[in-house]
């Protein structure tokens, strides 16, 4: 009989937020270990069902359940994180968990860890918890008076004093768990390298295609980036193109750059705004572009995360230039090899390696990297490679 891995979360399952992605390979990864893996997270459904399936078209030994409730303003907020323990472990006693079993928490709310923690059916040491953040007070709105960032922090004290195992992101995450005496094992951002071809191709239009996906992240230095795309030379300007997804949009930029908005009049022929896109249009994008750009300053927020654009980038044969910040540049990623490397958020140094990023492939030497940044995703980055080492650290 195949053993069982129960992942708990307040995201909705199996799409619909970041977290969700992540999850989802790590599901994939004990799956194709030989496990039979059953997700319970959250989302609001119209029914009246208190848990539902939601079927996935992936052929995994994966199970997908949400608790039918809603995050959404402060009154159902509040309830999900202080008064859920009890529907988490009702759903875990509809699929008869048990002692044989092993439970994975990933989620920031307090009652979601505490159903974890008090479920007695299933032995401690088959507990762990996954930590993809070490958020500061600087991050929320009103700073450290911001009951927001407390509740926060309460979860993740409570989490680290109360597992005996953890999975953190970072190397980071790992020393502050082990001070705290949790056994670790460290899985950064995974993807899966199959649900592609062979990466992008080499556009010959004579531009440098420089992109930025996603929702812009507070962890990521827009001043920096765009100061430097800024200062190249009007030639330079001319062949390079910075491709902007999602919600990054001149709005949000102006505020960024409150005061200096003459910089972004600069950068009008070189920004791309593409706003929410449609999945083959994103993937068109994808395959036309050549590096990702991704300024950080160092400080606890970036080097206890890892940003999963890098190994979604990577995964399409897009060549990170990226600052040395985190395990990403210190642990995975090679310099000259996948990937363009500068100082933290330092303009001047971010300035060099948009020089080399566009000298590279105004040499024709682009289509090494973008081979080698995808050869990386899939010898160190997809969830196949995790897979044992996952249920090993579960059963030890």
């Amino acid at each position: 009989m195949k053993k069982r891995l129960f992942i708990l979360t307040n995201d909705p399952v199996p799409y619909g937020t970041a977290n969700a992605n992540y999850i989802r390979n790590f599901a994939k990864s004990v799956s194709n270990a030989n496990w039979h893996v059953i997700v319970i997270g959250m989302k609001n459904d119209d029914s009246q069902r208190e848990i539902y399936k939601v079927e996935d078209k992936d052929d995994f030994d994966i199970e997908y359940w949400n608790l039918n409730a809603s995050r959404i303003g402060w009154k159902n907020y509040l309830k999900v994180y202080f008064t859920y323990d009890k529907s988490y472990q009702e759903a875990l006693n509809k699929f008869n968990a048990n002692r044989n079993d092993y439970i994975y928490l990933y989620s920031t709310e307090l009652s979601t860890a505490k159903a974890v923690v008090n479920f007695y059916k299933i032995e401690n040491n088959h507990k762990a918890y996954g930590e993809v953040e070490w958020f500061q007070s600087f991050q929320y709105k009103y700073k450290s008076f911001n009951p927001l960032y407390h509740m926060w922090k309460k979860g993740f004290l409570y989490r680290v004093r109360n597992f005996e195992k953890a999975i953190p992101i970072s190397r980071n995450l790992e020393k502050f768990c082990q001070k705290h005496d949790c056994k670790t094992l460290v899985v950064p951002a995974l993807v899966d390298t199959n649900i592609i071809g062979n990466g992008s191709s080499i556009t010959q239009d004579g531009v440098v295609h420089f992109i930025y996906p996603g929702a812009a992240s507070d962890k990521d230095s827009f001043l920096c980036m765009l100061t430097a795309f800024s200062r190249l030379s009007e030639d330079e300007k001319k062949i390079v193109r910075f491709h902007l997804t999602s919600s990054m949009n001149y709005k949000k930029l102006k505020t960024i750059f409150y005061g200096s908005e003459i910089v972004l009049e600069k950068l009008k022929d070189i920004l791309v705004y593409h706003g929410w896109m449609e999945y083959q249009d994103l993937l068109n994008l994808y395959w036309i572009s050549d590096y990702l750009l991704l300024a950080r300053a160092r400080n606890t927020v970036t080097i206890s995360n890892f940003p999963s654009k890098v190994p979604e980038m990577m995964n399409y044969g897009i060549v990170p230039v990226c600052s040395r910040v985190g395990d990403y540049t210190s642990r995975y990623l090679k310099d000259g090899f996948d990937s363009i490397q500068f100082n933290e958020d330092n303009t001047e140094s971010c300035i060099e390696a948009l020089r080399k990023a566009i000298e590279i492939k105004k040499n024709k030497e682009l289509s090494e990297l973008k081979r080698n940044a995808r050869l990386t995703a899939v010898n160190i980055f997809d969830y196949r490679n995790w897979g044992n080492q996952i249920t090993q650290f579960l059963q030890s």
